[in-house]
């Protein structure tokens, strides 16, 4: 590959560093950081699935989750959403959460509190 550099001004050193940037680019991607799969999410709250709902116990009751974030950009737009119908609850990396929304008896932000606590099991480290 650095072979075919020659002539573009770059010393073999300074060929290797951008060869090794561009390879750290490609395995961390170009998205939000890297979070967890929707199965692991789904697994750490214990999220059952009945139909095309995705349901989620909280303190007082059955929640519905609407959405699963993936990686810390999903994490940010649902926080940028700004839905009044809705609560997100996220991991303390930011890299893994959920949206909760749709009808039910409890109020979205008591699943969010809730669901937080349980997310603290899923970190980058």
């Amino acid at each position: 590959m650095l072979s075919n550099w020659k002539g573009t001004g770059l010393n073999r050193g300074s060929r290797a560093l951008v060869a090794l940037a561009a390879a750290g680019a490609l395995a961390t991607g170009c998205g939000g950081d890297s979070g967890f799969s929707e199965d692991e999410i789904g697994e750490t709250l214990n999220v059952r699935y009945e139909g095309a709902d995705h349901l989620y116990e909280s303190s007082e009751g059955t929640c519905i989750v609407t959405s699963f974030l993936t990686d810390s950009g999903a994490v940010e737009d649902a926080q940028d959403s700004g839905s009044i119908d809705e609560a997100v609850a996220t991991n303390p990396d930011g890299t893994a959460g959920v949206v909760f929304g749709g009808t039910t008896s409890v109020d979205p932000n008591v699943c969010a509190e809730d669901a937080t606590e349980d997310l603290e099991a899923l970190t980058g480290e």
